[in-house]
């Protein structure tokens, strides 16, 4: 959705009001994204984060967020609002890159900590005949992708490394 919304392709199979839509988008993000190295958006309520990334890699990153800064992160498929204490673009580049670094999404204590702060939901009419740490790891498999994050701050970082040191983006097929 991010190349889509960087790119100025005229799209023959989307109709004139869809295509309206699109350019809408275009014009509200498509700036920020080519100019910004890392998505961030700062505005009087806190720093959005538009990674594009999907429901679960968004919800792995809200919660590591939240146990790591104690912030409240309002995520979605598309972005995350992190609101509260100490919320700045510098604060939150600096706990992004905290994160890539090492083996954080790795290490079994941010696991843990992660699972321990996904809500309850049911899954299965059995869930509940399982050990409780079977169940958190059951709900957990379904809403989070440690794996995924992982891969997406490390896309991230390297895209981040190139798209500054150029000062376009680049074009489909450049």
């Amino acid at each position: 959705m991010a190349q889509v919304l960087t790119e100025d392709t005229q799209y023959s199979f989307v109709d004139e009001r869809g295509m309206a839509a699109i350019n809408a988008w275009r014009n509200d993000l498509g700036a920020l994204l080519r100019r910004s190295a890392d998505s961030l958006q700062e505005d009087d309520r806190g720093v959005i984060w538009w990674t594009f990334a999907g429901g679960r890699i968004n919800h792995t990153l809200k919660y590591a967020l939240e146990w790591k800064e104690n912030w409240k992160v309002i995520a979605d498929n598309f972005s995350l609002r992190l609101t509260g204490s100490g919320v700045t673009l510098e604060r939150v580049r600096e706990a992004l890159e905290s994160m890539r670094s090492g083996d954080f999404l790795k290490s079994e204590e941010t696991r843990k900590r992660l699972l321990a702060k996904v809500p309850e939901y049911r899954l299965s009419k059995f869930q509940r005949a399982l050990p409780p740490k079977f169940e958190v790891e059951m709900v957990g498999e379904y809403l989070l992708d440690f794996d995924g994050a992982e891969r997406f701050l490390a896309h991230f970082r390297a895209s981040q490394a190139a798209r500054a040191s150029m000062s376009w983006a680049p074009k489909r097929g450049m």
